[in-house]
């Protein structure tokens, strides 16, 4: 099931977060399509979100970035669904 959440007018929302990483979490998105999805909205709304969100959510951010789903391209920093997964899960 492809995810795509529109936000022509960027206004932070801190359920399209919980939303996005259930859908993730429940299997219902692909990891690619979750990284990809995740800059998209976090890049758009970076600025708008309040100190204590943006903490978490840029903190999830880095591990959407480390994420690799190849696991020959993958080095030592990187991760994989599993790790993201959790990383999802804690946040």
């Amino acid at each position: 099931m492809a995810m795509h959440i529109d936000m022509v007018n960027s206004h932070y929302s801190r359920k399209v977060y919980i939303k996005m990483i259930v859908t993730f979490l429940n299997k219902k998105t692909k990891a690619e399509t979750f990284q990809k999805e995740y800059f998209r909205i976090f890049s758009n709304e970076a600025k708008e979100i309040p100190e204590k969100d943006y903490e978490i959510l840029n903190t999830l951010c880095y591990a959407v970035e480390a994420y690799c789903p190849d696991p020959h391209l993958r080095d030592g920093d990187d991760i994989d669904e599993i790790e993201l997964k959790k990383s999802a899960q804690l946040h």
